[in-house]
């Protein structure tokens, strides 16, 4: 049996006493988390594909900050993002969820904005009383892109660049096939829990045994690894990653052993020789040092957690971004989208349709515990959880937010 890691005591500024309930469910709390964590970090808002030619938009709602936003490519190919706020009478300029225009009507009172949100009609302008239109165009935000994803920042102070505040993850991908992987899947799904509550159920091994014995089998646990202890861990500033056990020697069901053999996706499968993806030639030693950093054999995937809260899978032919959005003190909202490769044969959307299926029903049981677990922390029982050495993430992401709250960005 392998060796038990110590990840928690690789990082001094970690404790080992239990985690508090109130941070769950404390409406001050919450307060303060919406100020001074979701509006003062860069948050993951599309991808560059969903905008590729000028005059694309997508329209995106941030719950916790209660704001929209217009993101707009530009004619010379830059990106610009917007509050989605007419500064006449406040109406959401742009009600759909995406599209291609030239500019942006207010369907309220017609007042329109060109795609770099300048004002550039008002109906009976002459009837209004020093009308500024410098003043009145659309309220920008900062955007910036990494790896084909962009994301964007409410902060009233200015704003860290994007690449300083990923910090030690900001090279860390380069050349990772994200922008060539087409959108497999997507869920979204409203949950009454805190946002952490959810999100921590995404961010440790320690339930696989339990929760996904049907499911994923023994994908996550060997002989030498019973319980799918972690490969590593990997905690920065704000941010974390974390590299999941994968059994070599997994019972593959008949769907997944086709899948591997045609499409070289299968949900879970650790590495087959130094093929990333069979259709599409990429290998393994050409893939960066954030992908599998051990260079180990017995590894299913990396969960990247770009503070607050979208994390960002990297696996063997698939990928995943994953958010969690705060609504309220005690619900949420998680959207997560799965990418991979567009299969290149029959055999290929085999293997695409069962990953889908896979990591739809593993996301089911990741999801099945959260609410009732919610509805326990008030009922006096306890006041707060012990965590194990391999929910050290977990650990983390607390003692991040609450050095935040009590000492700033």
């Amino acid at each position: 049996m392998a060796a038990i890691p110590d990840f928690t005591h690789n990082y001094g500024n970690l404790d080992t006493e239990p985690v508090p309930y109130f941070p769950y469910y404390d409406e001050e709390f919450f307060k303060l988390e919406v100020d001074k964590v979701f509006r003062r970090n860069w948050l993951f808002a599309a991808r560059e594909s969903d905008i590729p030619t000028a005059g694309d938009y997508v329209v995106k709602y941030f719950p916790p900050l209660k704001a929209s936003l217009i993101i707009a490519r530009q004619q010379d190919g830059s990106i610009k993002a917007f509050h989605n706020v007419c500064p006449h009478r406040a109406n959401r300029v742009e009600i759909t969820e995406c599209g291609h225009k030239n500019r942006f009507v207010c369907s309220f009172h017609g007042w329109s904005f060109g795609l770099d949100g300048a004002l550039k009609h008002v109906p009976d302008e002459a009837a209004f009383f020093n009308l500024d239109r410098d003043q009145r165009s659309l309220k920008t935000v900062p955007v910036d892109r990494w790896m084909g994803m962009l994301f964007v920042n409410f902060s009233p102070e200015p704003v860290e660049p994007l690449a300083a505040w990923l910090g030690e993850l900001h090279g860390a991908f380069d050349g990772y096939p994200l922008p060539q992987m087409a959108t497999m899947l997507k869920i979204r799904t409203e949950v009454n829990a805190n946002w952490k509550m959810v999100m921590d159920a995404f961010l440790e091994g320690y339930h696989v045994v339990q929760l996904h014995g049907q499911s994923a089998g023994d994908a996550f646990t060997s002989k030498e690894n019973p319980w799918g202890h972690l490969n590593s861990v990997r905690l920065y500033d704000k941010h974390k990653s974390l590299s999941m056990f994968g059994n070599p020697g997994q019972t593959a069901t008949a769907a997944a052993a086709l899948e591997l053999k045609y499409q070289q996706m299968a949900t879970y499968a650790p590495i087959q020789g130094d093929r990333y993806d069979q259709a599409h030639g990429a290998r393994w030693s050409d893939f960066p040092p954030g992908v599998n950093p051990d260079r180990r054999d017995d590894w299913a995937f990396d969960i990247h957690l770009l503070f607050p809260n979208c994390s960002f899978y990297t696996a063997n032919g698939w990928s995943v971004t994953q958010c969690y959005w705060p609504v309220t003190a005690e619900t949420s909202i998680v959207e997560a989208t799965v990418y991979a490769f567009e299969p290149t044969s029959i055999a290929g959307y085999i293997g695409f349709e069962h990953t889908k299926a896979m990591i739809f029903d593993v996301a089911l049981e990741d999801l099945s515990t959260v609410e009732r677990a919610q509805s326990n922390l008030r009922s006096g029982a306890f006041d707060s959880m012990v965590l194990s050495d391999m929910e050290v993430v977990v650990r983390h992401s607390h003692y991040v937010i609450r050095d935040l709250l009590a000492n700033g960005a």
